[in-house]
């Protein structure tokens, strides 16, 4: 049986949801935003392995501030190290310690560059660190003018230094030992039992 109000709700959902599917996707493209692409790059490098929050360095060995510029030609790096509580964009005057280079080099394998990157490099040593929390923040320089800050919040490169000590090994080594004494020494007390039935 033909009734036409049921027509008429059904025609108006389909022109909604034909409005909303059209719509949509003209909202869509209009305001596409292309995604940011970092134009530099900033790695903590420990003895060849990059650090960050899953890779944690050590306090024995100094610690490389490797910075690239993909996107222009550069003639000095400036890094500058910042301390966990300082915000980033007073890492000038927060930073505890800052190093510069003029001199290009091999950018090192397996930290996150790619092989078209050019590479400088700044040695902090270990003397700077204490455990905790740690930032690089770079600035690129091409004749004495600032081309780029890796600042920006894809930019800072956080990792964290831990201290390795002598007696995690120890107390590792003394549970598993306290573990298999303790396993030989129920298990021959449960044979006892059982022999005495």
């Amino acid at each position: 049986m033909y009734n036409p109000r049921q027509t008429i709700v059904l025609t108006a959902l389909a022109v909604g949801t034909l409005a909303v599917l059209i719509g949509g996707s003209f909202i869509q493209s209009s305001f596409a935003i292309p995604p940011v692409t970092p134009t530099s790059k900033t790695k903590a490098v420990q003895d060849g392995n990059g650090l960050d929050s899953q890779n944690q360095g050590n306090l024995i060995d100094d610690i490389d501030c490797v910075g690239s510029l993909t996107t222009s030609n550069y003639d000095e790096m400036i890094c500058y190290l910042v301390p966990d509580g300082v915000a980033t964009p007073d890492y000038k005057t927060g930073a505890s310690d800052s190093g510069s280079s003029t001199t290009q080099i091999t950018c090192p394998d397996n930290v996150g560059f790619t092989s078209g990157d050019t590479c400088m490099s700044v040695t902090f040593p270990i003397s700077d660190f204490t455990p905790g929390h740690w930032r690089f923040v770079t600035e690129f320089y091409l004749n004495g003018q600032l081309v780029d800050t890796n600042g920006q919040d894809f930019g800072v490169h956080s990792f964290f230094v831990i201290p390795e000590s002598p007696l995690g090994i120890a107390a590792l080594i003394g549970s598993s030992l306290a573990a298999l004494a303790g396993y030989s020494y129920f298990r021959s007390k449960k044979g006892t039992q059982i022999a005495g039935l």
